[in-house]
C-alpha cells in the first residue's frame, strides 16, 4: 500500500505593512498610530517566530521522497511558431539515450488546454503500443519513442493551436509528466497609401497606414514625426479603426494620421512604426511631407489673428474660472465592476481587481468582508487614504491563529492632474474547495461626498480539476500462472480524495474485488477463498500547483479457466467535481508450451543417414501454435499440429512433435531444438539435445602414389588417409591385383581427433619395390569402420611408372564453344622420356596444321618431360557437333594414344526476311522473281515449301547453297520465278522453313498486287 505524503508550504512576508503612494495624505494623530504601531509589531514578532519554527522543522525533517517519479524534460521557453508551419513541441525522458525502450511498457498522452479555460483536451494518446491521434498531422516516432523521446509533431499549426500542451509519460510502473506553452503568431503586412504628400500651407490631408492579416490581435502602432529636433511620436491627430478580423483568424487595422502643416514642416518625414510579437525591433513605413506655398486671395489675416486672440483670452477666463470651480467641488467616485475569471480553481492563484476612480477630495474608505459557509460575515481588509499606512492588514486568521493566506489584497492610490484621484484594488486568491466554495466576498466603497456607499459582493464557486482517466496498461501478453500486474494512471486532479475501484467480468458476470474509499486504505472484496488472489497497491505524487497523479496497479495470477476472455474495470470517482470515470481492459490468457526432452533413433545419430527425434509438448493455449524445428540456426521445418492434438482438464493442448532428417558429419557436436516460434523474447520456450555421440562412416580424404611416377628399381610410398569418422577405430586392408598384402609391410599410424569437429582422420602407408612389370598394377585399399557398416569401403590406384606418357583429357582453355567466337582447346602430356614425342591435332579424320601451339617438351621437377598443346579455332555452323581429336605418340608406347572432345554447339533456327518481288511491282504476264533470305542458322539442313494460294506452288524453287556468314552462321537464299496472270490478282504467297535440328517452323507471306 502507498502512503499519501503531505506537504508543508510555508510562505514568508517581507513585510505585513504595505505603505501607500499617496500624495498630501494628512497625518494621523501621533498617539493614536503609536497605539495601533505597538499592536502591528507585537503582531509582526508573533508571526516570524511561528514562521521560524516552521523553518526549522522543514530543515530538519527527513526529507521526502517521492518513488517512481520520471523526469521530463519539456522545452525551456515558450515555442513560437507562424501560422500554416510545422513544429515539433519536445517531451523527453533521459537516461534512455544508450538503451531502447519497449514500447509495450509505454504509454503517452498529450492534452491542450487553451486558457481561460482550464478544460483540456486529448490530442495524442500512445498505449499498448497503438498511435491515436486525436488531431489531424499529430505524430510520434517510434524509434524516438525507444529511447525515451515522445515529442510532438504538429503538422500545419493553426491558431486554435494556441495554448497550453502537457506531455505524460507513462513507463511501467513510473510516471511524470511537463508542460509547454505554444504561441502561434502570423507576421503584419505594413503598407502605406503613399510614400510622399503634397500639402498646401494652412490645408490639411491625411495619412492612412494599412496593416494587414496579422494575429494575435494585440498590436502597437505609432506615428513618429522625424524632424531636425529628433523623433517625437505624435499624439493628436491619429485615428485608429477598430480591428477586422479576416476568415482566416488574421486582423486587419488601419490608422490615419491628419496634418495640417506649415511651411517649414516641408520635408520632414512622418513614419508608421508597428510592433507586434512577431516583429524584433518593429517595422516601419516612411512618409516624404511636402508643403507648398497658398495663393492668397483675400488678405484677412491680421483681421482673423485679432478675432482669435480675443476668442483666446476669454476662452482662458472662463476656462480658469471653471477650472478653479472644479478644483473645489467635491466628485463621488466611480466604481468599476469586479473582473474576476472564469473558474475558480482548487489551490490555484486566481485574481480579481476593481477601480475605484474620479472622486474628489481624498477621503475614500474601503472595505472587503467575507462570510463563508455557515460563518458569520467579517471584515478581511480595511483601506483609507486619509492615512498613511493600511488600518488593518488581514483580519482572518487560520486555525492555527496565524495569518490566513487565501486572500492577499493590494490597494494602491494615483492622483491625477484635474485634481480627482484613483484606488486601484488588487487581490489575490488562493482558494480552497472545503472551506471558501460558495463562499461571498464584498466590496464596501464609501467617500465624503456621499452618505451612501457602493457595495459589490461576488460568489467564490470553488472548482476542482477532474482527474484525467487514461487506458489500463497491461503486458503485451498474459501468461498463465504468471504474475501479472493491471495498471491504472490517474492524473492531473485535485482536491486529493478519490474513489477507486476494480471489478472482474466474466461470463456477464460482474463482481467488485477492489475498493478504495476517500480518505482510506486499500481494501479487496470478495469471499475468503478469492480474496488472497489480488494484491493491490497505490502510488502516489502531488505538484507544485496541487494536482495528483495516482497510480492503481491491481496484482494477481491469472489462469486460463478463470481470466481467459474476462474483462477488468477500474473505476474512479471524484467527489469534488462529480466526476465518475471508468476504463477496461480485456484479457486474452495464454499457456506457452513446455518441452520434454528429445527423443532421438537411434540414439546415436548415423552421419548420411536418416534420424527420427521425437518430442511431447504439452500444457499450451490456445490450440494454435507453430513449432520449429531447428539445426542451431538452422531451421529443419516448421509444423502446426492439428489433428494430434488433444486437450486436458484444466482447457490445455498436449501433443507430440516429430521430425526426420538426415544427418550430416558436419552436425557433430551441434545441437537440436524443438521450439515454439514467437517473436516476442519472453515466450521462448524449448526442448535441446546435442547430436553427441554421432556415428559417420569414413570418408578417404586421398589415395597417392610418392613418387607420383615410380620408377623401375626404385621403392615408392602409397599413402591413404581417411576423414570425418566416428568412433575413432578404423581397419585398412591392402590389395595389390587383388591379392592380399601382408600386414607387416603396412604401418598405419592411431587414429586422431579433429578440435574443431570432434571427428577422426587415420592414415595407412605401404612402402614397396617398383619391378617394371608393376606399370598399370591395381592398389586396392579396403577400410572396415564396424559402427557403421560390415561392408568395408574400397579406393584404387593404378601405377603409372616414370617415362610413359601420360596424357590428361582435353580441356576448353577459355568459354564454352560459341559460333563466330575464338576458341582454346587444351591438352598436356606428362611423364614421358625420351624427349621425342609426335603430337597432332585432328577433326574427324582431318589433321588440323592452323592455330596450332606447343610448349615444350620441358622437365619437370622428377626430371621427366611435359608438354601443353593449345589449338586455337573460331567455330562455325560446320563444326556443329563435331569431334576434335589429340593423337600421341611415343617410343615408350606400344600404340598411339588419342583423346577426344565432342564441340557441343547448340542449334540455331534461322532468321528469315521479308519476301522480295523482283520487279518491285509485278506485271501480268512478266516474269517476276519472288525471294527470301535465310540466315543464322545451324546446323545446315533445312526444309523449304512454297505455297501460291492454299495449294502448295508446282513450279520449280531455287534453294542457294548455305554460305558461312561472319557470325560463323549459315545463310542461304530461296526463290521462286514465274509470270502472273490476271487470276494471281490478291493472291497469297507463302514460304515456309522448316529447321530440323531445332524444331522450328518459320513461314512468311507476301500477296500479289499489280
Amino acid at each position: 500500500h502507498s502512503h499519501t505524503h503531505t506537504y508543508i508550504h510555508t510562505h514568508t512576508h517581507s513585510s505585513v505593512i504595505t505603505q501607500l503612494r499617496s500624495r498630501g495624505q494628512k497625518k494621523i494623530q501621533p498617539n493614536k498610530k503609536r497605539e495601533k504601531y505597538h499592536r502591528v509589531v507585537l503582531l509582526l514578532v508573533v508571526v516570524v517566530m511561528v514562521l521560524l519554527l516552521l523553518v526549522l522543522l522543514v530543515v530538519t525533517w527527513p526529507p521526502l521522497s517521492v518513488e517512481d517519479v520520471l523526469n521530463v524534460l519539456m522545452d525551456s521557453g515558450p515555442v513560437r511558431v507562424a501560422v500554416n508551419k510545422d513544429t515539433l513541441l519536445k517531451c523527453q525522458v533521459p537516461g534512455y539515450e544508450s538503451r531502447t525502450i519497449d514500447l509495450a511498457s509505454v504509454s503517452v498522452e498529450w492534452y491542450f488546454s487553451k486558457p481561460p479555460d482550464v478544460t483540456r483536451k486529448l490530442v495524442y494518446k500512445f498505449v499498448n503500443s497503438a498511435h491515436t491521434p486525436h488531431r489531424k498531422g499529430a505524430k510520434i516516432s517510434d524509434d524516438k519513442l525507444k529511447k525515451g523521446i515522445a515529442s510532438l509533431f504538429l503538422l500545419s499549426v493553426g491558431f486554435q493551436d494556441e495554448g497550453q500542451y502537457e506531455c505524460v509519460v507513462f513507463i511501467t510502473p513510473d510516471s511524470g509528466r511537463g508542460n509547454a506553452e505554444m504561441f502561434v503568431s502570423a507576421e503584419p503586412k505594413v503598407s502605406v497609401d503613399q510614400s510622399s504628400i503634397i500639402i498646401e500651407n494652412g490645408t490639411e490631408k491625411s495619412i492612412m497606414c494599412n496593416i494587414n492579416r496579422y494575429y494575435p490581435l494585440k498590436i502597437d502602432v505609432k506615428w513618429i514625426h522625424n524632424s531636425g529636433d529628433g523623433k517625437q511620436e505624435v499624439l493628436k491627430s491619429v485615428c485608429r479603426k477598430s480591428p477586422v478580423k479576416n476568415k482566416d483568424g488574421t486582423f486587419n487595422l488601419s490608422s490615419r494620421l491628419t496634418l495640417r502643416p506649415d511651411l517649414t514642416d516641408s520635408g520632414k518625414t512622418y513614419t508608421c512604426l508597428v510592433n507586434h510579437r512577431t516583429l524584433v525591433g518593429g517595422l516601419s513605413k516612411d512618409v516624404l511631407l511636402t508643403v507648398k506655398e497658398k495663393d492668397i486671395v483675400i488678405p484677412v489675416g491680421r483681421i482673423v489673428t485679432s478675432v482669435f486672440i480675443t476668442v483666446l483670452l476669454c476662452a482662458l477666463i472662463l476656462g480658469g474660472a471653471f477650472y478653479a470651480y472644479l478644483r473645489i467641488k467635491k466628485v463621488p467616485p466611480k466604481v468599476t465592476n469586479i473582473t474576476k475569471p472564469a473558474h475558480f480553481l482548487h489551490h490555484q492563484e486566481a485574481f480579481l481587481d476593481c477601480e475605484i476612480s474620479g472622486y474628489r477630495p481624498d477621503g475614500i474608505n474601503i472595505e472587503w468582508l467575507l462570510q463563508r459557509r455557515e460563518s458569520n460575515t467579517v471584515t478581511i481588509y480595511k483601506w483609507s487614504d486619509k492615512e498613511s499606512t493600511e488600518d488593518v492588514k488581514s483580519l482572518l486568521l487560520s486555525d492555527s491563529e496565524t495569518l490566513d493566506q487565501t486572500f492577499n489584497i493590494v490597494s494602491s492610490i494615483e492622483q491625477h492632474s484635474d485634481g480627482t484621484s484613483s484606488v486601484t484594488c488588487h487581490v489575490k486568491l488562493l482558494l480552497d474547495i472545503f472551506k471558501d466554495d460558495k463562499a461571498i466576498l464584498t466590496l464596501h466603497v464609501r467617500h465624503d461626498s456621499t452618505e451612501s456607499f457602493f457595495s459589490e459582493s461576488v460568489t467564490l464557486n470553488v472548482e476542482g480539476v477532474p482527474p484525467m482517466l487514461t487506458d489500463i496498461v497491461m503486458p503485451p501478453r498474459v501468461i498463465h500462472q504468471e504474475v501479472l500486474a493491471l495498471t491504472c494512471p490517474i492524473n492531473g486532479f485535485k482536491p486529493r480524495p478519490l474513489a477507486i475501484s476494480w471489478y472482474k467480468r466474466h461470463n456477464n458476470e460482474e463482481v467488485e474485488i477492489v475498493k478504495v474509499e476517500p480518505g482510506k486504505l486499500s481494501e479487496t472484496v470478495g469471499n475468503e477463498i478469492e480474496r488472497p488472489k489480488y494484491v493491490h497497491n497505490l502510488n502516489e505524487l502531488r505538484y507544485e500547483d496541487g494536482t495528483y497523479s495516482i497510480t492503481s496497479i491491481l496484482k494477481f495470477i491469472p489462469t486460463i479457466i478463470e481470466d481467459n476472455n474476462s474483462q477488468y474495470i477500474c473505476k474512479i470517482t471524484h467527489p469534488a467535481t462529480s466526476i465518475t470515470r471508468t476504463k477496461e481492459v480485456s484479457l486474452t490468457v495464454k499457456a506457452l508450451p513446455n518441452f520434454d526432452d528429445i527423443i532421438l533413433h537411434p540414439k546415436s545419430p548415423i552421419a548420411d543417414e536418416i534420424l527420427i527425434a521425437t518430442c511431447r509438448v504439452h500444457s499450451f493455449f490456445p490450440r494454435n501454435i507453430i513449432i520449429v524445428w531447428r539445426k542451431d540456426d538452422e531451421i529443419l521445418a516448421e509444423m502446426i499440429p492439428d489433428a494430434e492434438v488433444t486437450s486436458g482438464k484444466d482447457n490445455l493442448f498436449y501433443f507430440k512433435s516429430r521430425l526426420e532428417f538426415v544427418v550430416v558429419r558436419e552436425d557433430f557436436g551441434k545441437h537440436l531444438y524443438c521450439e515454439m516460434r514467437s517473436d516476442s523474447p519472453g515466450e521462448c520456450r524449448r526442448a535441446e539435445c546435442s547430436l553427441i555421440p554421432m556415428v559417420a562412416s569414413p570418408i578417404i580424404e586421398y589415395l597417392k602414389s610418392e613418387p607420383p611416377f615410380p620408377e623401375p628399381g626404385k621403392e615408392a610410398t602409397i599413402q591413404i588417409r581417411v576423414h570425418k569418422y566416428f568412433p575413432k577405430d578404423v581397419v585398412f586392408l591392402w590389395f595389390k591385383n587383388n591379392e592380399r598384402v601382408e600386414e607387416a609391410n603396412i604401418q598405419s599410424i592411431e587414429p586422431q581427433g579433429n578440435i574443431e569437429t570432434g571427428l577422426y582422420y587415420r592414415e595407412s602407408t605401404w612402402k614397396l619395390f617398383i619391378n617394371p612389370e608393376d606399370h598399370g598394377a591395381e592398389i586396392k585399399i579396403e577400410v572396415l569402420h564396424f559402427p557403421t557398416s560390415h561392408t568395408p569401403i574400397k579406393a584404387f590406384l593404378t601405377l603409372h611408372l616414370g617415362g610413359i606418357p601420360k596424357i590428361s583429357d582435353i580441356e576448353f582453355d577459355s568459354n564454352e564453344p560459341s559460333y563466330g567466337q575464338p576458341l582454346v582447346i587444351r591438352c598436356c602430356v606428362t611423364n614421358f622420356s625420351p624427349k621425342e614425342i609426335v603430337t597432332t591435332w585432328l577433326q574427324g579424320k582431318t589433321t588440323i596444321s592452323e592455330g596450332v601451339r606447343n610448349i615444350g617438351p620441358e622437365k619437370d621437377e622428377n626430371g621427366y618431360f611435359q608438354l601443353t598443346s593449345f589449338l586455337t579455332m573460331t567455330p562455325t555452323a560446320l563444326d556443329h557437333n563435331t569431334t576434335v581429336s589429340f593423337l600421341v605418340k611415343h617410343k615408350a608406347l606400344q600404340e598411339p594414344i588419342q583423346r577426344d572432345i565432342l564441340l557441343l554447339l547448340p542449334a540455331s533456327a534461322p532468321t528469315v526476311s521479308e519476301m522480295q518481288c523482283n520487279p518491285t511491282i509485278p506485271e501480268v504476264n512478266k516474269q517476276t522473281t519472288f525471294s527470301v533470305s535465310l540466315s543464322d542458322y545451324a546446323p545446315e539442313e533445312i526444309e523449304v515449301k512454297w505455297f501460291k494460294g492454299k495449294v502448295p506452288y508446282t513450279g520449280p524453287v531455287t534453294n542457294t547453297k548455305a554460305q558461312i556468314a561472319e557470325n560463323g552462321l549459315f545463310a542461304s537464299v530461296t526463290k521462286i520465278e514465274f509470270a502472273p496472270d490476271p487470276s494471281d490478282q490478291n493472291t497469297d504467297l507463302r514460304c515456309e522453313v522448316t529447321h530440323p535440328e531445332s524444331t522450328a517452323v518459320k513461314e512468311i507471306k507476301y500477296q500479289i498486287s499489280s
